[in-house]
């Protein structure tokens, strides 16, 4: 299975906790081992297909599923370090909306993308990614599933990037049951 995530703090729990190595590959971050291959994509929809589009195309055989975890801000209906299955997401700039599927024994949200940072959306959940995620999943044929873990409270200024790996860890068993039954 193809792993994403923009932050390499968000990918450093995972590799840890599935032993993935790093690949040698000139353009971008790229972990693995014989079932999971993961991309750090770098922040922002740009990178993100990019890097998808990448992996898919040089590991096309490998998996027809993808999930992208990451960090949002959110609305104080969710706590922090709350864990969301996205099942909805709004593109801001596009105004394009896109459906995935709820996971049961997780909460189900919807997201906002944006190409910048966002200080308040129509939706729980804000980030920079997420419809690059599901929209070069469908151009390459993957399932996707887009997990997010709440940062903050839309206040992006306020964020401090070392809290991330405590963020993505204080998850990492339902992160990874959730990789076990995709």
């Amino acid at each position: 299975m193809f792993i994403h995530t923009a932050l390499y703090a968000e990918a450093k729990p995972i590799i840890e906790f599935l032993n993935l190595k790093k690949v040698d590959d000139p353009f971008f971050n790229i972990y693995k081992n014989e079932e999971y291959i993961l991309i750090v994509s770098g922040i922002g929809k740009i990178l993100t297909a990019i890097s998808l589009s990448h992996i898919f195309t040089k590991y096309n055989s490998f998996s027809n599923k993808v999930l992208s975890i990451g960090i949002a801000g959110a609305t104080k209906n969710l706590p922090i370090a709350k864990l969301v299955n996205v099942n909805k997401i709004i593109d801001k700039d596009t105004q394009a909306v896109y459906f995935l599927n709820d996971l049961k024994n997780l909460k189900n949200s919807s997201l906002t993308t944006s190409s910048r940072p966002l200080h308040n959306a129509k939706t729980d959940l804000g980030d920079m990614e997420g419809s690059a995620v599901y929209k070069t999943a469908k151009v390459y044929k993957k399932e996707a599933i887009i997990l997010k873990v709440v940062s903050d409270y839309f206040e992006p200024e306020n964020f401090e990037i070392k809290t991330v790996y405590d963020l993505i860890s204080t998850n990492i068993n339902d992160i990874l049951n959730v990789l076990r039954n995709f």
